[in-house]
């Protein structure tokens, strides 16, 4: 069966960051996350329609798939209201890491159900209402927060590390069998967000 996109964290001790492509390139600086002036523009010709097709012909289970609602899914959505915003393309993760970024949005952009004209690719989580409209809630901005707080917890764990390698601090670890205070734990991914967690318990 179809695997909906997984966004849980993912990371290495060894890089300062965790590797997540900017999706969009940059950032709006309107209410509208859907019009930036500097995203692709659906208008551009200079389009390869066979690498187009090719991602739909190896994404066609995905394509002819029925949706889920409460699934994520990733692909373009398109504001219809203030405060609705509907589906218009997908594309299965698969597909997604298979082929470069642009292409992709590229491809999803011309493909879409309703005509883009400045794409923005979204981790988006499907909602299907009572009128079997595919409304969505866009989850891209998790990752910029996840990004954001992995920088601060890896500045941590590289002080904390070169703090244990200090002479002193490897004598007291030899005499007491643990490091001082405020060196015994290393900071990681796990435990990195629960400050939101903490936030939402306390509303």
């Amino acid at each position: 069966m179809y695997q909906e996109y997984d966004s849980s964290d993912s990371g290495s001790d060894d890089s300062s960051d965790i590797i997540i492509n900017d999706l969009n390139a940059s950032e709006s600086g309107t209410d509208n996350e859907f019009d930036s002036e500097s995203d692709y523009d659906s208008d551009n010709d200079s389009v390869d329609f066979d690498d187009f097709d090719q991602i739909y012909q190896e994404d066609s289970y995905h394509v002819y798939n029925e949706r889920q609602h409460d699934h994520y899914y990733i692909g373009l959505a398109k504001r219809i209201s203030y405060n609705s915003i509907i589906m218009v393309n997908s594309v299965s993760p698969m597909i997604f890491f298979k082929f470069p970024f642009l292409k992709i949005r590229d491809y999803l952009a011309k493909y879409s159900i309703i005509l883009i004209k400045k794409a923005k690719v979204h981790i988006m989580k499907l909602c299907i209402l009572s009128d079997e409209t595919y409304s969505v809630i866009i989850k891209t901005f998790w990752l910029s927060i996840v990004q954001r707080h992995w920088k601060k917890v890896f500045q941590m764990r590289k002080k904390i590390i070169s703090m244990r390698k200090q002479p002193m601090n490897l004598q007291f670890k030899e005499i007491h069998g643990k490091y001082r205070s405020g060196l015994n734990y290393i900071p990681s991914l796990y435990g990195m967000l629960a400050c939101y967690s903490m936030k939402r318990h306390q509303i």
